[in-house]
């Protein structure tokens, strides 16, 4: 669902787009680079990112120390660390800041009477599942989205013998 630049999954975890279309941004990178610069209109054109928007979050990313932009012929962008030490959870605060970075959607922790033992229990077990998440996100890297990347890409090709027309 979409609200206010927001994206939301009943699952759990809400991503700011920003969030969403720099993590995107930096997988196609490791993904089509392989070496060689890529073109910022070929990544928002494979992920479908408004271009004006994605040249905005590059710039960001560039400043963050995650891209570095190559000139002339063959120019484009490369990752400017290596994939493996790119985490989830950095990348979003570092895109964010810690207020908005990747949160927990669930219940809200303000409901029912401010001071109460019920309040209090959901406001801690909510803070105890936002730090969990958070972990997570910090133990998956760049490297780890290209992997499952190809993994999607070698089961979805057709099989010997099949065409695709």
């Amino acid at each position: 669902m979409e609200n206010g630049g927001v994206v939301a999954s009943p699952a759990v975890l809400r991503l700011t787009e920003k969030e969403r279309y720099g993590i995107v941004a930096l997988v196609d990178v490791a993904l089509h680079g392989e070496g060689r610069a890529v073109l910022l209109r070929e990544v928002a054109a494979r992920q479908s990112i408004p271009l004006p928007f994605l040249e905005r979050i590059a710039g960001e990313l560039r400043k963050l120390g995650y891209l570095q932009a190559k000139r002339g012929p063959g120019g484009g962008v490369v990752l400017a660390r290596d994939a493996r030490e790119i985490r989830l959870g950095e990348l979003c605060l570092a895109l964010v800041g810690p207020k908005e970075a990747a949160v927990f959607v669930g219940l809200p922790v303000s409901g029912g009477v401010p001071g109460t033992a019920a309040s209090a229990a959901v406001a801690e077990t909510f803070g105890l599942l936002e730090r969990s998440l958070r972990r997570q996100l910090d133990g998956v890297s760049i490297e780890d989205l290209v992997r499952a990347a190809r993994r999607i890409e070698e089961a979805s090709a057709p099989a010997d013998g099949d065409f695709v027309i």
